[in-house]
């Protein structure tokens, strides 16, 4: 509460009146506020209670000539926009950010300083991501590409932030969720910036032979066995997707083959985990232990003609080799 703060003492107001006065009569002495007040806040702590105090009609004035004097006290002491930023957006929702004055407020300071120092300007998402995380700013950045009045600037924040990310050698998983491929859905793989994370997974895995990352692990991590069997349907009906999911299709069945996987297993795998797999197929135990599978006759036309049972065929057939 800002009556638990400076503001909140009536001596302050007279400390601040003296002070303007005090420049008033003096224009070669003025002197500013911001440094008394430092040894009783740092930085965020300051900006905390300035930004409280604008809120409310009786400090309103003085802390917006505080927080000027803040600023420019930044600037003086040449203070990064990196750094300003976490003191512009203290306790500030990432969702509302672009439409935020301390924002706007803050690309002017950026400016400024790249100005001031002959500086090439720099990118804001490292800024930004640094006090958000990329998850948080990647999402909020989706949303504000569909509303109007934040789309362009949306559009190049998240520009930049693709940009930043792979050229940044991160995990290909960690960059999976941030595009949040983890939530996508069936249809993953047929999102717009699919293509362009899985060339940054095949350069990341070149380039990193000892860390190297599977899209199908990450698959399977996220939709697990029955999620990641509609995901290769659904890519397989997309001329685009078709090869990709064909070597997805395959993986597992050299995986399975090489660790020496059983058919009935696999079996599940295969056939049973995809979706519309009808109960009647699955394997069944007799009292001795004995595994059997119940009378193929008993199966579709459409499951025995099907591209997931020639493929477990097969399977069987290599497996009996």
């Amino acid at each position: 509460m800002i009556e638990d703060t400076t503001f909140g003492h009536p001596q302050f107001y007279i400390w601040a009146k003296y002070v303007e006065d005090f420049n008033k009569k003096n224009p070669t002495k003025k002197e500013l506020m911001i440094p008394s007040l430092l040894p009783l806040y740092d930085d965020e702590g300051l900006s905390r209670v300035l930004e409280m105090a604008k809120k409310a009609s009786t400090t309103e004035a003085l802390a917006r000539k505080l927080r000027m004097e803040q600023i420019q006290r930044w600037m003086t002491d040449g203070k990064t926009p990196g750094y300003v930023f976490k003191m512009f957006m203290v306790d500030s929702k990432v969702d509302e950010l672009l439409t935020n004055p301390q924002f706007i407020a803050w690309t002017k300071y950026a400016n400024e300083f790249y100005e001031k120092n002959h500086a090439k300007i720099a990118s804001m998402a490292p800024a930004i991501a640094a006090l958000y995380g990329d998850d948080a700013v990647f999402g909020m950045l989706e949303a504000a590409k569909k509303v109007q009045s934040t789309e362009k600037l949306a559009s190049k924040l998240q520009a930049e932030q693709i940009q930043r990310l792979l050229s940044s050698n991160q995990s290909p998983s960690h960059v999976f969720k941030v595009f949040n491929f983890d939530n996508t859905g069936y249809e993953v793989l047929s999102s717009p910036l699919f293509k362009t994370w899985f060339n940054y997974l095949k350069n990341f895995n070149n380039k990193n032979p000892d860390k190297k990352e599977s899209l199908l692990n990450l698959l399977y991590r996220y939709y697990q066995g029955h999620g990641v069997a509609r995901i290769l349907e659904e890519a397989m009906k997309n001329p685009s997707t078709v090869k990709l999911a064909m070597q997805l299709q395959d993986e597992p069945y050299r995986r399975n083959l090489l660790s020496k996987n059983s058919p009935e297993n696999t079996f599940y795998a295969f056939i049973l985990a995809k979706p519309g797999a009808t109960d009647g197929l699955h394997f069944k135990t007799l009292r001795d232990g004995t595994i059997y599978l119940p009378r193929l006759s008993k199966a579709s036309d459409a499951l025995l003609s099907s591209s997931d049972f020639k493929l477990w065929a097969k399977y069987l057939e290599d497996f009996n080799a």
